[in-house]
């Protein structure tokens, strides 16, 4: 049985700008929060839900991956 998972609401980009923001806070390093951050959301909407919320994260700030 395939796990459904949830479509992305507001508590799940604001959890992804916070880790996006801690990472370049810690110039691409990583803590205990953002790891247990991350992994809650890849549980809540699923990793390929993950990586197009990145991508488009990415289309607003007009930067590239």
């Amino acid at each position: 049985m395939k796990k459904q998972y949830q479509e992305p609401k507001a508590q799940h980009w604001i959890v992804l700008r916070l880790v996006k923001q801690s990472f370049k806070d810690h110039k691409g390093g990583h803590s205990r929060t953002t790891g247990l951050s991350t992994f809650w959301l890849i549980r809540e909407v699923g990793v390929k839900q993950v990586m197009s919320m990145i991508d488009q994260l990415h289309a607003e700030e007009g930067t590239k991956p």
